[in-house]
């Protein structure tokens, strides 16, 4: 997850934005069939 929120992080410098850590939220979406049990500690 956090390889993720780095390339978002590098994505948006790259295109002169800002990540504002203190409102963003992790969403996860997956499907009804997906019955995966997973822990994920920020």
């Amino acid at each position: 997850m956090e390889l993720c929120v780095v390339s978002i992080r590098q994505w948006m410098k790259t295109n002169m934005l800002k990540l504002n850590d203190d409102k963003t939220e992790i969403l996860i979406i997956h499907p009804k069939s997906a019955h995966h049990t997973f822990f994920l500690e920020v």
